[in-house]
């Protein structure tokens, strides 16, 4: 069950539902597998079963929907077939299939799979079998709520993102952007706050390091994006500010030779679930440059493919590492192929699939 927020696959931003289209893709080679997600999804359907709810909607209330409009279609499936049979891995923020459980007598076999920070405050069920996405992230995770919470990475096959396609099944163009920097650090992320863009800006202006700037600014506070465009316009010739991309453009700007690395900076007030764009970096040869934060101290090993560190003027003192190449294009694949591509992820869960069909509970 993927999220209410975003199609599978997404056009524009949307690592959560890249991730799950990519999952459901793989875990198809062993298992029958149905997808449930919103419409517009563009996913393989000679490869999966689809089911399509409501239009993307972002809010707590479309996902409420997003429940109502596939509970039918789980009622019927689980008439239909041995319920010891069939594992739910539910990868929504709210976790509404519990509900569904409590109804029935007996154990159904849920995985839910969080995405990032956990609102929740006590757990639905007595096993709700938790998993995170980095040691970080599980450790919070199992905190908060007082139970286990397993720990899976995520994988993608970047060199196979989507196509992206519109409700017509045509391309969606891809805008050409104009680099005027002869090399540039690049930050891929949401533009928010929490996300720490100001201090990534800050970085790049201390030393003296062009800086280009890329993510979702369109379901974020508004106000903090002015105040990143106001920024990147004062700044203007070391700091360009394009916002929102397609999966395309964003992988095209990460392999184009002058981009040296990635910098992501979330703040301390924030856990960083996993940090797929560093996954997305390495994947193309580039080094991470990060704060000590949740899953990108899983992804990143420290001189190998990048580096993390607790202040941000550590990190500017190792802007001058990635401008002379200190990191090889091949130890960061490297670290990308041996842990974080979709088959390795792919093959974690089916290790998971497996315990829960013989009765694992936590």
């Amino acid at each position: 069950i993927s999220s209410a927020a975003l199609p599978v696959f997404p056009r524009d931003y949307g690592g959560l539902e890249l991730v799950v289209g990519q999952l459901a893709l793989g875990l198809s080679e062993y298992y029958d597998v149905t997808l449930i997600t919103t419409k517009g999804s563009t996913i393989d359907r000679n490869k999966v079963n689809v089911i399509e709810t409501i239009e993307p909607d972002w809010t707590f209330e479309g996902e409420a929907k997003h429940y109502l409009n596939y509970k039918p279609f789980i009622a019927k499936h689980l008439l239909e077939h041995n319920v010891h049979d069939t594992v739910i891995l539910d990868h929504t923020w709210q976790g509404f299939i519990y509900l569904f459980q409590r109804m029935l007598e007996g154990d159904m076999h849920i995985v839910h799979v969080h995405h990032g920070m956990m609102s929740w405050r006590s757990i639905p069920i007595k096993y709700p079998r938790l998993v995170g996405l980095s040691k970080a992230h599980s450790n919070l995770i199992s905190a908060q709520l007082g139970v286990p919470c397993r720990v899976i990475w995520n994988g993608i096959d970047v060199v196979n993102v989507n196509v992206n396609v519109n409700n017509n099944d045509t391309p969606v163009s891809n805008t050409i952007y104009e680099v005027p920097f002869s090399h540039y650090l690049l930050c891929i992320n949401r533009i928010t706050k929490e996300k720490g863009i100001h201090d990534s800006i800050d970085i790049a202006l201390r030393a003296k390091t062009p800086l280009i700037i890329v993510g979702d600014d369109i379901h974020v506070e508004q106000s903090y994006v002015r105040r990143i465009i106001d920024r990147c316009l004062d700044n203007r010739d070391l700091i360009q500010y394009i916002g929102l991309v397609d999966n395309e453009t964003k992988i095209q700007l990460l392999k184009d030779d002058r981009c040296i690395g990635l910098i992501t900076t979330p703040t301390q007030q924030w856990m960083e679930a996993f940090g797929l764009n560093a996954v997305e970096a390495n994947a193309m040869g580039k080094p991470v440059l990060a704060t000590a934060n949740g899953g990108l101290m899983d992804i990143i090993v420290n001189g190998v493919n990048g580096y993390f560190k607790r202040s941000i003027d550590e990190l500017v003192d190792h802007v001058e590492d990635l401008k002379i190449k200190k990191i090889s294009a091949e130890a960061c694949i490297k670290r990308y192929q041996e842990n974080f591509t979709a088959k390795k992820m792919v093959e974690r869960y089916v290790k998971l699939i497996e315990l829960v069909l013989e009765g694992a509970r936590w």
